[in-house]
């Protein structure tokens, strides 16, 4: 996709964007919680949210169909097809980069998280910036783990 955005350089000239807009698929089963989300992306005119799911269960399919750049996907350890899921998505689509979003501390289901190789684990609570870093550092190729998984 060719981003049409316009952004001026610092003597007032118009320069094109030459960046690709980013396609992220949300799968969070929240709607309100999907939307704060979607919010938070279009923040940064680069990033554009291509799909949104409530359940994991239809993402191999849409992943398919759509072929994004990421996935903020939610997971929890009491959700045993989650895991599941995370693992087709890493096999079937390996370049697709993945942001887990989770309320769950257990450490069991962030070193399965981890690894499977995600790029990002975010927790529900974080700040509305951490999504954004945790997007940009997964676009980089680099890991992001909130903070509060750290020991």
């Amino acid at each position: 996709m060719k981003n049409d955005n316009l952004t001026s350089n610092s003597n007032g000239s118009t320069l094109e964007d030459k960046m690709e807009p980013y396609g992220i698929v949300i799968v969070e089963e929240n709607h309100l919680i999907r939307r704060a989300i979607k919010n938070i992306i279009q923040r940064n005119t680069s990033l554009h949210v291509v799909a949104e799911a409530e359940n994991n269960l239809e993402l191999p399919d849409l992943l398919g169909r759509i072929k994004p750049d990421m996935v903020i996907l939610d997971i929890a350890m009491h959700h045993p097809g989650d895991l599941e899921v995370l693992s087709s998505v890493r096999r079937l689509f390996p370049a697709v980069k993945v942001v887990v979003l989770t309320i769950d501390y257990s450490r069991l289901l962030y070193c399965h998280a981890t690894a499977m190789g995600v790029q990002g684990y975010l927790m529900k609570n974080d700040p509305d910036s951490e999504l954004l870093r945790a997007i940009s550092m997964a676009r980089e190729g680099r890991r992001y783990i909130s903070l509060q998984m750290t020991p």
